[in-house]
Order: C-alpha cells, then structure tokens, then sequence
C-alpha cells in the first residue's frame, strides 16, 4: 500500500509540477507578447500622433507659399503675354524665377509636355504621365486665367518636398508652372536650424527615447514612389501589392526570427489627387533581449520541474506526514497565484531543506518577472510624459507661427517709408469698394496724385529730402481727407486716395483743395527751408458694374497724363472723350 500511495504520490507530483511548468511558460509568453503588443501600438500611435502635427505644421507653411505663387504666376503671365514663348532663353526664366523668388518655372503645352523651363532635368517631360484625373484638372486651366495648388509634396525625382502650381494664361495655350521649394522657403524666412528641426529633424530624436528601436521612418506616398520623409532622397523598394495589401489591413506585421517590423497607413486627409495616397509608419524593434529572458524563464521553470521532481522522489520514500501534503499544497497554490500574474505573493517556508530551497528560487523567478513588467511599465509611463510635453512645446511654437504670420501680413501691406497702406492693400481695398458698389449703389472716387518735377528734389538736394518730402507729403494727405477716406502710396512719388460715398464732383472739390494746400506750403527741413512744390491730379468714378478696376485704374492714369501734359499742378477729372483709345 506504502509503495503503491509513493507510486500515485509520485505520479501526482510529475504531472502537477510539468503542468505548473507548462503553464507558467505558456503564461509567461503570452504575457509578455500582449505587452510588447501594447508597446508597438503605443509607439505606432505616438508616431502617428507626431505625423499629424507635423501635416499642420507643413500646412501652415504651405498657406504662405500659395501667396507667393499665386502673386508669381501673375506676375510671370504678365512679363511673358507679349513675348515670343519659343524664342524665351534658359537664362531669362532664370531671371524669372529669381526675380519672384521661386525655385523653377515650367511652361507646358496642350499635349501636357514641358517645352520650356529653368531645370533642364524636367525638359520634355510629360506631366499628364501622372494620371486622368490630374490630366483633366490642368485642361481646365488651359487658356482661362485660373490656376490652381497641388499640396506640399516630395518631388518624384528628388523627394524634395515643393509646392508646385499651375496658371493658365487667358486666351493662350500654355500653362505656367511655378515649384517652391519648401527646404529654400524657410532657410529665406526663418533659421537653418528651424528649417532641419521641423521639415527633417522632427522624428529624429523620436528613436533615441524608445527602446529597442532598430530604425524607424515615415513615408509618403507621391507619383509612383514610397518617399522618406526623415531620410532625404530614401524611398522604400516595396511592392505595390504590398502597400494595396497595406492600404486594406492598415497594420501589416513582417516577423523575422526575434524582429519584427511593423507597417501602418496613418489616417491623415489625403491631399486633391489620388496619387497623394497615403502616409506610412515603418518601425523595426528588436526584442531579442526580452525572447532571450522570456526562453530562459522557460527553461528555469523545467529545470525546476526536474529538480522537484528528484528531491521528492528522494524524500517520497520517508516522508509521507501531513506536513509534508501541506507544504506541497501550499506550492502549487503559489506557483498557481504567480502563473496567474500575481508575481509580488511569496511562498515562506523557512525550513533548511529543498521545498525551501524552490520556493526560493521561485520566489526569486516571480520578483524578475515583476521587474521586468515593472520596467516596461516605467518606461510606457516616461513615453506618454516625453509626449505630452512635446505636444506643449508644439503647441506654443504653433501659437508664436501664427502671431509672426499675422505681423509679416500686416508688413506685406504697408509702405516701409511713409507708414501709409501699400500698392497691395489699395488693390483690395479698391476691391472691397467694388463690391460695396454693387450691394449698396454708393459711387466711389480715385484720385490719383503725382509730386511735380520730384526727381529735381533728389538731384538737387538728395534722396535722404526726397524721402522727407515723401513723408511729409503722406502727413499732409491722411490730413486733408475725411475719416473713412482711404490713403495710400502707389509708388515712387505717386499716392493714390479712394473717396468712399463720393460723386465725381465731390471728389474734384476735394483734390483741388489738396492741390492748393499743398501749392501754398514751403517744405522746411531742420533749419533749412525748400522752395514749393506741388503736385497734380487724376480722377475717375467707378457708377458702373460694367467697369472693371483695371479700367477706372487706367481712366485715373490717362487723368494723370492729362494733367502733365497741360502744365501739372491741376485737377483733371476724366473725360471719355477726350481720350479715343480706352
């Protein structure tokens, strides 16, 4: 009975410690890959995160380079509508471009080929390769005076990220197109430094803060290649499957012995075509130290099955008391508690023989697991510190962006030497009268004021007079108009005042009280005093929806010349006939 109690005693005893061993290991594993599991995730989402407010960044910058654009393929159509397109030099679209600060300037034809251009590596190329859809957006344009923007996207030879944009000249069959260069836009704007920091050096340190990261990129999908966006000029030699396969999991997963590298399409909203289709996450980890610590946990679990086995096999034949029952009961209930993942429950048996000696052992076993879970759980808690304070940083830079964008508008609009409103802002400000004329019915005047023989000033006495003259000038115009009345520099020593609510005799009784006050002032600078000057002026109505701003420009031009013509310092209002080619 003694041996057959020892035989089913030791039976009980293998099974229940292997089993424990199994189970601990099984456990052990599938604890440790949820938690690496959960470590990808939140270094993908982090990632992800960091993409995000990298697009906003870039689309702040991207806001900016449309205005510049926008003006440049203006200003491009303008110099070039007169010219011979064939017979236009490399050396003078370089010119161009440098003139409206740019990078390139492309001209295309209806077959959609670049005939002419300032980057000789794009000559003959046919832009039309890219697809239908953005084929028929640039048809669109083809001789009607719009243009439209591509968003900010790496070049498909470079992997340079530009701003290209397209204008199509009214009534011509070519296209302009301009690229800015988004590396050049903010080395002129801001420092080298702030350039690296934002477009290329955001994700670098990303890497250094994570642990086992082998690599790590953000790619970006533009014109048939998967760009780097932290490694210039790097794209990846994946497959095209590969990202379609991509494009329908979101998360693809590559296991390579204890490597993984992981995959993931960021929801960010794509740009207007479809081949700005996608930004991707690639980030390899290296958990071959943890697989190293999670197989030896496995092999000490079935060494101390063995040696368990062997000390009761020994002991089996002496001891067969209660206490000995009780002692392995109270193992396998701890060894159940730790499989279970409470790793801080001890096992005290404190008597000097080998159950003691394993419930050292593991003891010790569970208070390694419960610091390495500890770790990684330290290290998950310093990571979502380190980006949330990155997240404020960001924010703040963002906010002191926005104020500096706001103050370059308002010094984009204004006249550095007389602090009056620009060419730019009367432009609008005309603008916006036009449309007040179109709700409301109120006419409005310009007044278009040239100095008399100004250039005398400066020959005689210097530019840094004729600067005072001009600010003097300024003073004593804001101060003879009415309050809502607009004043502004049009150039050189030409100002231009728009008369709100004003008929053309309103606005001739006002300028004939300009030109007199101005006739009767002797300009007086430090202790010396300037002979007279004084100066004339144009004016037109705008009473009729029909006129353009162009043309009531003109009409104040050809008032202007008028005035010269007939001896200046005078009003003349235009006639229409007096003049036969308007």
């Amino acid at each position: 009975m003694k041996k057959k109690i020892l035989i089913y005693l030791l039976l009980i005893i293998f099974c229940t410690v292997f089993s424990v061993a199994i189970i601990m290991g099984l456990y052990t594993k599938k604890a440790i890959n949820e938690v690496l599991n959960n470590y990808e995730e939140f270094v993908l989402m982090g990632l992800e995160e960091k993409v995000s407010i990298f697009y906003n960044f870039i689309y702040l910058f991207e806001l900016d380079m449309r205005k510049i654009s926008q003006k440049a393929l203006v200003s491009i159509g303008k110099e070039i509508e007169n010219k011979d397109i064939k017979e236009l030099t490399d050396g003078y679209l370089i010119e161009l471009k440098n003139k409206y600060n740019i990078s390139d300037i492309y001209l295309i034809n209806s077959d959609g080929v670049i005939f002419k251009t300032s980057d000789k590596s794009d000559l003959g190329l046919n832009i039309f390769f890219v697809g239908a859809e953005f084929k028929n957006k640039l048809l669109k344009v083809f001789g009607t005076g719009n243009m439209f923007f591509e968003r900010v996207d790496p070049a498909a030879q470079t992997g340079r990220f530009k701003l290209f944009s397209y204008y199509g000249p009214k009534g011509k069959d070519y296209l302009i197109e301009t690229s800015i260069n988004l590396d050049e836009y903010m080395k002129k704007r801001y420092q080298l430094k702030c350039c690296d920091n934002i477009v290329y050096d955001f994700f670098s340190k990303k890497r250094k803060k994570l642990n086992y990261i082998i690599s790590l990129d953000i790619y970006y999908r533009s014109r048939g290649k998967i760009w780097s966006i932290i490694n210039r000029g790097k794209y990846s030699l994946k497959s095209d499957e590969f990202f379609e396969k991509l494009k329908k999991n979101r998360i693809l997963t590559i296991r390579t012995g204890d490597k993984v590298e992981l995959w993931k399409k960021i929801n960010i909203k794509e740009g207007e075509f479809h081949w700005a289709a996608g930004k991707y996450i690639n980030a390899v980890f290296d958990f071959s130290s943890i697989y190293r610590y999670k197989r030896k946990i496995i092999i000490f679990s079935i060494i101390i099955s063995l040696v368990v086995f062997i000390l009761f096999y020994m002991i089996a034949l002496n001891i067969v008391e209660t206490s000995f029952l009780r002692r392995l009961l109270l193992i396998k209930s701890m060894i159940k508690k730790i499989a279970n993942g409470d790793y801080k429950t001890k096992i005290e048996i404190r008597d000097e023989d080998e159950l003691s000696e394993i419930s050292q052992n593991i003891n010790k076993m569970a208070g390694d697991i419960d610091r390495v879970m500890s770790q990684l759980k330290n290290n998950n808690k310093i990571l979502e510190k380190k980006v949330l304070e990155r997240t404020k940083e960001l924010e703040y830079k963002n906010r002191s962006l926005v104020k500096l964008s706001k103050k370059l508008d308002q010094m984009a609009r204004t006249d550095f030497l007389t602090g009056l409103s620009n060419r730019r802002a009367a432009l609008r400000k005309i603008q916006d009268e036009k449309i007040r004329y179109k709700r409301a019915r109120k006419p409005f005047v310009l007044v278009l004021i040239d100095i008399d023989d100004f250039k005398d000033v400066n020959d005689t006495y210097g530019h840094d007079v004729g600067d005072e003259v001009l600010k003097r000038f300024s003073i004593l115009f804001e101060a003879s108009v009415r309050e809502q009345d607009f004043v502004s520099r049009w150039g050189g020593e030409e100002f231009l005042i728009l008369l709100p609510d004003t008929d053309i005799k309103g606005g001739e009784i006002l300028s004939e009280k300009i030109r007199k006050r101005i006739a009767d002032i002797k300009i007086q600078i430090g202790d010396k005093t300037y002979y007279s000057l004084t100066i004339t002026l144009g004016l037109s109505v705008y009473d009729d929806t029909d006129k353009t701003i162009e043309q009531l420009l003109k009409e104040v031009d050809l008032a202007l010349y008028k005035g010269k013509k007939e001896g200046k310092n005078r009003s003349v209002v235009f006639n229409r006939e007096d003049f036969d080619n308007i």
